[in-house]
């Protein structure tokens, strides 16, 4: 009997003909070759899943699978991890690359910090050099205090397969299935920050990202998260901390509700505070508070 890879590779798929090639080539070159690759078609319509099978008659570390039914973005995601056997998961979607080296640079980075649930590829720092792990009160602070530590998405993220389906792994929420992951692994173990550049994350007109970055309920959809993450009884934060980082979140909704009105209208700026559980009282004392705060900047 074979011994478990150290990482499953995963590609989740759906009518990505056109690009799968270019990201399963990549994962193929990587310096680091000690892995298991599974790559699940989501009942495409075009040659994705034919394509695959090409690369899995090539290189035996190749498994492929083929959803009897559409499960959608972060179902699909989920059930690939089920199919897992690596200590560790790295996505790699259907429309990017990873480097040759950026296996091997995450996998080295898991290798000082076993105990860590999560790794995320981030801005380097002045004071220190990469990798470094922060316990939970770090990452949390980091993340409500200095801005967006759990923004990543997959491609920029590895992951600890015990600590992911401790977590729950992905629920398939929209919008938020990504940091909504990030926060829950992080309430219990250590998250470490890894270099920049291992990845390449492509652009294009299809991705999902494109279009809920133009839409309100998304913007309501992360700022639920971050209250319920904070006001989560497993939070690592102090009560103090959590009581600064609820009021940096809604002078953030504050804020936003003003942008709303000003770029759209007052009836698309009352729809979001209701969708992000504001009173009619709130969301005048909103309004009220950040033109009060402009006009004294003035």
């Amino acid at each position: 009997m074979t011994s478990a890879p150290p990482v499953s590779v995963i590609t989740t798929a759906y009518n990505r003909e056109a690009y799968l090639g270019d990201a399963i080539e990549s994962v193929l070159a990587s310096s680091f070759e000690d892995f298991e690759y599974i790559v699940v078609d989501d009942c495409s319509s075009d040659a994705t899943f034919d394509l695959a099978q090409r690369y899995a008659a090539m290189d035996s570390r190749v498994r492929v699978y083929r959803n009897e039914v559409n499960l959608g973005d972060y179902k699909n995601r989920h059930y690939a991890a089920t199919l897992a056997q690596g200590t560790y998961l790295k996505y790699v979607d259907s429309d990017d690359v990873i480097y040759p080296h950026g296996l091997q640079v995450m996998m080295q980075s898991a290798s000082r910090f076993p105990d860590a649930g999560l790794a995320l590829s981030c801005k380097p720092e002045a004071q220190r050099s990469y990798p470094v792990a922060l316990s939970p009160r770090e990452a949390y602070r980091r993340h409500f205090f200095e801005g967006g530590l759990f923004n990543n998405g997959p491609l920029s993220t590895l992951i600890k397969r015990d600590a992911y389906h401790a977590a729950g792994g992905f629920t398939g929420e929209q919008f938020i299935g990504d940091a909504q992951l990030w926060l829950a692994i992080a309430r219990d173990a250590l998250v470490i920050l890894m270099p920049q550049d291992l990845t390449w994350w492509r652009s294009h007109g299809e991705q999902e990202l494109a279009y809920e970055l133009r839409t309100l309920d998304t913007v309501a959809a992360r700022h639920s998260l971050a209250i319920n993450s904070l006001r989560d009884t497993r939070s690592p934060l102090s009560d103090a901390e959590t009581q600064r980082a609820l009021d940096i979140v809604q002078r953030k909704h504050a804020s936003l509700i003003l942008s709303v009105a000003r770029r759209f209208s007052f009836a698309q700026a009352f729809k979001l505070a209701q969708t992000l559980g504001l009173s009619t009282g709130d969301f005048v004392h909103a309004l009220s508070s950040r033109l009060t705060k402009g006009r004294k900047a003035l």
